[in-house]
């Protein structure tokens, strides 16, 4: 979605995504004395408004010694506080199907006196994460690693002991990117068929869906690479017991048969749908490497993959 505010000196372009927002600004007339801007953000539904944060600050308000920048590593300043000095801004922070007004407010004066220059909003909403014939998933992995840290500690997921803070922190890598792979495995209904190609085969949860598929009736298919990750895919199919899903193995193509792909048709072998992407159904691939998941509800497009 795309809205621009240009009717005051301050103009405002915002372009969104499922989980972005880009927010470009412009000035009609060449400011004098700008230090800055300030993003406030409110969110209709709930009216919850906040201050979006940055990295850097005054050095004449927070008097920290070069030397001693390490010991804050990741500190964030409001905006209102340390405005941003860039005509660039983008919100990481945003959820999906959700309208947003951002008021912008260009400040002057001096970074302890701080004084309006200019001010002006927008509205947007950011995307879902189906509409249409596409459905676009995005996780967060190492993307937001620094974030990651500040919330969890720094620990990999699997080594959280708390088993609710260990599937919030789950939740927070995929960002949706899992879920929406589960939802389209789980939309396959009885009689429906899904046909998969993959590379790395061995997410337990990914598995145990496709097993769980297989065991109300649908027909499930999978191949997979067998020279890279063979063993790996075959001793995790074996540990969730859904070898069954898998009645052909790839190891004499291609060095790498590196498809990531999953394709439902109907009982007569009428594609209804397709998911591909660039995510490996491994742990790696959903939660810790930057990876897309692509919902493609377009019958020719399904074809050509299922061919």
């Amino acid at each position: 979605m795309r809205r621009k505010k240009t009717t005051t000196d301050l103009e405002l372009y915002a372009v969104s995504g499922t989980n972005c927002i880009v927010l470009s600004l412009d000035m009609k007339t060449k400011p004098d004395g700008l230090l800055g801007f300030a993003f406030e953000r409110v969110e209709t539904k709930s009216k919850k408004r906040i201050w979006l944060y940055g990295q850097k600050f005054f050095h004449s308000v927070i008097p920290i010694d070069e030397k001693d920048l390490s010991k804050v590593k990741g500190q964030k300043y409001p905006t209102h506080l340390h405005p941003v000095q860039s005509f660039l801004w983008k919100d990481f922070t945003a959820e999906p199907k959700t309208e947003y007004t951002f008021i912008v407010t260009a400040l002057s004066g001096t970074p302890t006196n701080l004084e309006v220059y200019a001010k002006e909003e927008i509205t947007i909403s950011t995307e879902p994460h189906i509409h249409g014939k596409h459905g676009i998933f995005f996780n967060r992995g190492v993307s937001g690693s620094q974030s990651y840290a500040e919330q969890f500690g720094n620990q990999r997921p699997d080594k959280i002991a708390d088993s609710v803070e260990k599937q919030r922190a789950y939740r927070w890598l995929s960002r949706g990117l899992y879920e929406g792979l589960i939802e389209y495995i789980n939309s396959a209904k009885k009689g429906q068929k899904l046909r998969g190609a993959c590379y790395e085969f061995h997410h337990e949860g990914t598995l145990r869906a496709l097993k769980a598929a297989q065991q109300r009736g649908v027909d499930v298919n999978v191949v997979y690479d067998a020279k890279n990750y063979g063993e790996e895919n075959k001793k995790a199919l074996r540990n969730v017991g859904a070898s069954s899903i898998v009645k052909k193995v790839r190891d004499n193509q291609v060095s790498q048969a590196h498809n990531k792909f999953f394709v439902l048709l109907e009982k007569n072998d009428t594609p209804v749908s397709v998911w591909t992407g660039s995510t490996n159904i491994s742990e790696k691939g959903i939660f810790g490497h930057c990876n897309t998941g692509h919902q493609i509800n377009d019958p020719s497009v399904a074809a050509r993959y299922f061919e």
